[in-house]
């Protein structure tokens, strides 16, 4: 028993996504046009978001319904 080394079990590292300034998705290749004038509009100035955010925002933006 003594010559048993106990190891830690790992757990996977947190990946963490990078954030952009709402400028940034306009030179983006992830979005078409029509998505980067949508953001430029929706996205607050000075705030980061994730690309993960900025489609969750578009989606629901584009689920609201017309008034």
């Amino acid at each position: 028993m003594a010559d048993e080394i106990v190891t830690k079990k790992e757990t996977p590292a947190k990946t963490v996504e990078p954030e952009f300034a709402k400028e940034q998705f306009q030179g983006s290749e992830q979005f078409t046009q029509i998505e980067k004038d949508t953001l430029n509009v929706l996205l607050e100035d000075g705030q980061n978001y994730t690309i993960s955010e900025a489609r969750r925002v578009l989606t629901e933006w584009l689920k609201k319904e017309v008034k």
